[in-house]
This record gives C-alpha cells, structure tokens and sequence, in this order.
C-alpha cells in the first residue's frame, strides 16, 4: 500500500467517524435542548451543499465511487436532519416569542 493509499483510508476514516459520532451527537443534543442555537445557518446549509455535489459526484462517477457515494449520501441525510431541526426549532422559538 502506497503512502496516498494510506492517506485516502486514514482521509475516509475520520470522515467515517464525523458521520458516526459528531453529526449523531449535534442531532441529539438538538433535539434535548429543542434549539439549535450556536450553530451558523451558513455553516448548516454549505455542509449540506457540499454532501449533496459529493454524493452526486460519487454516484456519477464510472465506475461508482462506493466509499464516496455512500459517505456523503449519509452526510447528506444527517445534515439534512440537522436543517429540519434549525428550521423547526426556529420556527418553534419565533411562535414562543411572540
């Protein structure tokens, strides 16, 4: 195995890992407190954007670029789930307030 064979793996790894336990995390801590106050919006929807061209890019690809596509196809659902709550919780808020 070459060193950048090594460094793609290490790369997917830790992309693996954010998928498994940071994103999961955010969700839940999200859903505990029913607000998503201190996350950025920009931040929220570019992390999306940018598993939503990847996934694309690994499903188009010939051949299938499997750790890509199936990767980013989960970074897409979760962030996704992460915009649906900032989205909810924000509309929740605003009803509180007023």
């Amino acid at each position: 195995m070459d060193y950048v064979s090594v460094i793609g793996s290490l790369a997917l790894g830790l992309a693996l890992l954010r998928l498994a336990i940071a994103f999961p995390a955010q969700i839940r801590k999200n859903r505990k407190l029913q607000s998503c106050e201190g996350l950025a919006s920009s931040m929220i929807y570019l992390t999306f954007a940018g598993y939503v061209l990847w996934t694309l890019y690994g499903w188009a690809k010939t051949p299938i670029d499997w750790p890509i596509a199936v990767s980013s196809s989960v970074g897409t659902i979760l962030s996704g789930i992460i915009i649906f709550q900032f989205i909810y919780y924000g509309r929740k808020r605003r009803r509180e307030v007023k």
